[in-house]
């Protein structure tokens, strides 16, 4: 039974050389995944900027709405008042309840 020997120096070597292909060829893989996934998200990230600002302005003229009906009731001036204080208590809603969820996800493991 004939055996090779290979210095231990040697046989180090070929496995760090083996360990650098590795990880290069996992960062190139990585890189190609990033690269997938950013290409292929970028038309929902598109669809979402359209559907925000379509709710945006959906808003605005709900809002627009709201004031031209509610000046047949009362002043204009208090017809913008009241909707300027509804908006803000919806905002203020809308912090306080993200706000609460924040907290209690920092207190889940």
């Amino acid at each position: 039974m004939a055996s090779i020997t290979r210095p231990v120096s040697k046989v180090l070597n070929d496995i760090l050389d083996n360990l650098q292909d590795i990880v290069k060829l996992e960062a190139k893989l990585a890189t190609a995944e990033l690269r997938a996934d950013f290409f292929g998200s970028k038309k929902i990230i598109v669809w979402r900027g359209v559907a925000a600002l379509s709710g945006f302005f959906a808003c605005v003229f709900l809002m627009a709405c709201g004031f031209f009906a509610l000046r047949y009731a009362v002043p204009d001036w208090a017809a913008a008042a009241i909707l300027t204080i509804g908006s803000g208590a919806i905002c203020a809603l809308g912090v306080l309840m993200s706000q609460k969820d924040r907290a209690r996800r920092r207190r889940e493991p």
